[in-house]
């Protein structure tokens, strides 16, 4: 759920920046990165949970980008 809220955050500002300066104001900030990272985390979670990434190598790579979006998440 907590990765469902931030993504939309995360959307939100990239909206807000495109509204302010259009796609020039986007590419100077690094909320369109958050946002696509948080994206493709979420979307491996909810594949997990769903019960379609049930073999080892796509949970240990949800893992990976879930610990990874973590730290990235704290900086």
């Amino acid at each position: 759920m907590g990765g469902v809220y931030t993504t939309r955050e995360s959307y939100l500002k990239v909206y807000s920046q495109f509204q302010e300066g259009g796609l020039s104001e986007v590419l100077k900030n690094r909320d369109i990165i958050d946002a696509s990272v948080s994206t493709v985390t979420t979307g491996i979670q909810g594949a997990a949970f769903l019960g379609m990434g049930v073999n080892p190598i796509v949970l240990s790579g949800a893992g990976i980008l879930s610990i990874g979006y973590g730290i990235y998440s704290f900086f």
